[in-house]
């Protein structure tokens, strides 16, 4: 296990890390001695999401230089399991009231026995439905998060990468020759 040394900074996110630590808590990444020693070379068009700036700072850059979006990912992720779980709820009591209305009428004598049992299936079918439809919301919800979040690592990686080529010299013509350039 390599341990980041005293005043370096994570090669993923560039926050900086104490001595000893093992594992950057801005982003999570192991931090490696090797990779962690300077700070790593930010253009300014490649905005970030880590957190170097505080949350409401990061909120109205108007330069964009930071996102939030990986920071509010969890938070909008349980509003909508939330937001989704009381539309099904909502969804099953409308339901529940219609089916107690209905058996409501029949006992008064206002109904038969077919009413009754038009009301139970429609209320079973209509309970499968909004169950079903429950667990396709939750699914969109959990994909289209996941594709976002997959995006910003895109991103990430991107301006890794290409920090990287552009400290990475070029070989010379004799490692050319023997294939030892990389």
């Amino acid at each position: 296990m390599s341990e980041a040394g005293s005043g370096s900074y994570c090669g993923n996110c560039g926050a900086q890390v104490r001595s000893g630590t093992v594992f950057c808590a801005s982003c999570g990444q192991r931090v490696a001695e090797s990779e962690s020693r300077e700070r790593p070379a930010r253009s300014g068009s490649a905005p970030r999401h880590s957190g170097e700036r505080g949350f409401f700072r990061s909120l109205f850059d108007l330069s964009f230089s930071e996102f939030v979006t990986m920071r509010l990912i969890k938070v909008i992720y349980i509003i909508g399991i939330v937001f989704i779980s009381l539309l099904a709820l909502v969804s099953i009591l409308g339901i529940a009231a219609s089916v107690v209305g209905n058996l409501i009428f029949v006992s008064q004598g206002l109904g038969g026995a077919g009413t009754l049992f038009a009301s139970l299936i429609f209320g079973f079918l209509g309970l499968v439905l909004s169950l079903l439809f429950w667990l396709f919301l939750m699914i969109a919800l959990r994909v289209s998060l996941e594709l976002t979040a997959v995006l910003f690592r895109i991103a990430d990686h991107t301006r890794d990468i290409s920090s990287a080529s552009r400290e990475t010299p070029e070989p010379g013509p004799a490692a050319r020759e023997t294939g030892d350039g990389r």
